[in-house]
């Protein structure tokens, strides 16, 4: 990643069951693929953003049995309210992939022909304990008391004959990928997988004999490809790897995966060394972050403790509940999610913060400047330590939040931004306008309220990918125009700020909660 230098980036979520709607959950995951997007695309990258829905499972089955509908109806209606809610929560993804496709159907085909005539594939009979919640085989030491800890089910005993990938075979490549790197991410979780492969690593089954709804295995039809050996190939499925797509070449290369911490086992070991057999390259990254709990569990539908994000947005803001689960939660972490820390963040940091700067600035103007952007003296602000430090800290930001993107560091990226939005409140506490307008210090005044408006279109500009809707509100405010189109690193620069441009008081941002 670069600032200065245009290069593709290809951002994916999981693709998600569809058994029920979106909780707050895939949510997070989702938010922080469409926050890296939006700022990749503030940048000038040409930006690839993919979600989905994961439509070949039991759970799935099981859903649309219980609804009382054919599998292929149910998966198309909930295919499109999963579409239809991110869009309402404003999540800008470029292509939503679903795993029933044509498409995906054929670049599954092509790739398990790949590591059939590698010679990866073979059958056998097997048995073992089964978590449809999962989708997965567990063993003894996965358990708790003979529970999945996950879903507090006790797993089924199959036995069956199955095809099986040789995932042995690639425990040395998949340890080399491992140890070089930033591969795997967060650290602990890559140390995790470096213990499991050293100590764990058998060959997978990757067909059910007993399931019938599923992609059919070529090599014997009697059979359906396991979900997860389907489920990750939607990653290249979308960038057209059945056709030899022109953006495999372009995106492939450079593929970040946004994955929760139970499935990182699956993206960081199996599918490497699927594509491997396939002769395609890992990707680039892989990053298990954690879990929200509620009372110290795992949100889950299974449970029956989920949390609707679309609910949250409509009381709240869409752009709170974005705010907050980036601030509150250190990425990769766990934490428990909570309503009134939500409340105190908006109470806080929005409402008090950033609301009464853009309000007591907005209102400056209209009083002392016709309403209207002044023209700064550019050597009295050079000589003034006040106006040089805010100008240096609104610069230095801009590294610091490129640095704190390519690490995932959204929590320490939101903490440095309103630490500058309190060092702005602190600058118009210490310079006070309304004392230089009364004795009529006109040079000063002028470019006092000019830094202040410089540095509120800086916040804008580094605020647009978390929170898009308030930093627009805001820009419009000060009449600069639409920040996606805006050219990002001229206008990040100090006395960037066109003068004599109108500034005018809009609608509270964050009114107070019922």
């Amino acid at each position: 990643m670069s600032l200065n230098k245009r290069d593709f980036f290809y951002i994916t979520t999981p693709i998600y069951y569809i058994n029920d709607e979106p909780h707050v959950g895939h949510y997070y995951t989702t938010t922080t693929a469409d926050i890296l997007a939006r700022y990749h695309r503030l940048i000038g990258d040409d930006v690839f953003f993919v979600t989905g829905t994961d439509e070949n499972s039991q759970k799935v089955l099981q859903a649309a049995e219980k609804a009382s509908m054919d599998p292929v109806q149910f998966t198309d209606i909930m295919a499109k309210k999963w579409e239809k809610t991110w869009k309402k929560l404003n999540i800008s993804f470029d292509f939503f992939i679903r795993t029933t496709s044509k498409e995906h159907i054929q670049s599954v085909e092509k790739l398990l022909k790949q590591c059939h005539e590698k010679g990866d594939i073979y059958k056998k009979e097997y048995e073992g304990l089964y978590c449809i919640g999962c989708e997965k085989f567990l063993t003894d030491s996965d358990l708790v008391d003979g529970i999945c800890p996950d879903h507090k089910t006790k797993p089924q005993l199959l036995k069956e004959e199955n095809y099986f990938f040789r995932l042995s075979k690639y425990q040395d490549q998949l340890m080399e990928l491992m140890r070089s790197g930033d591969f795997a991410l967060p650290e602990a979780r890559r140390n995790e997988m470096i213990e499991f492969i050293k100590n764990q690593l058998q060959d997978i089954s990757i067909s059910r004999a007993t399931v019938k709804w599923g992609i059919p295995l070529s090599i014997d039809p009697t059979h359906v490809v396991y979900v997860w050996f389907d489920a990750l190939i939607n990653y290249i499925s979308a960038l057209g790897y059945h056709e030899d797509n022109k953006k495999m070449s372009q995106f492939w290369p450079v593929a970040i995966h946004l994955v929760g911490k139970d499935i990182y086992r699956f993206h960081t070991i199996m599918w490497p060394a699927m594509l491997l057999s396939a002769g395609v390259k890992p990707p680039k990254q892989v990053f298990g972050h954690g879990f929200f709990t509620i009372n110290g569990e795992k949100i889950s539908k299974s449970l029956g403790n989920v949390i609707d994000p679309v609910s949250l947005s409509e009381k709240y803001g869409i752009d709170t509940i974005r705010y907050f689960i980036m601030r509150e939660i250190p990425f990769g972490k766990d934490s428990d999610f909570s309503i009134p820390r939500l409340e105190q963040r908006y109470k806080g940091d929005l409402a008090d913060d950033l609301g009464n700067l853009i309000n007591r600035s907005t209102n400056m103007l209209n009083k002392f400047s016709q309403g209207m952007i002044p023209e700064p003296d550019k050597e009295w602000h050079k000589n003034d330590k006040k106006s040089t430090k805010v100008q240096k800290d609104g610069e230095n930001l801009l590294n610091f939040l490129d640095k704190g993107y390519a690490r995932f560091e959204f929590s320490q990226i939101l903490e440095a931004l309103w630490n500058y939005i309190k060092s702005i409140n602190k600058y118009i506490d210490d310079t006070k306008p309304w004392v230089l307008k009364k004795e009529n210090r006109g040079k000063e005044l002028e470019t006092v309220l000019y830094n202040i408006m410089q540095s509120i279109s800086l916040i804008c500009l580094f605020l647009y990918p978390i929170m898009p809707i308030i930093a627009q509100k805001i820009y419009d405010q000060i009449n600069q125009g639409e920040i996606h189109k805006e050219k990002y690193l001229e206008k990040t620069k100090w006395f960037s700020l066109p003068t004599k441009t109108s500034v005018k008081k809009g609608e509270i941002l964050f009114p107070p909660l019922d």
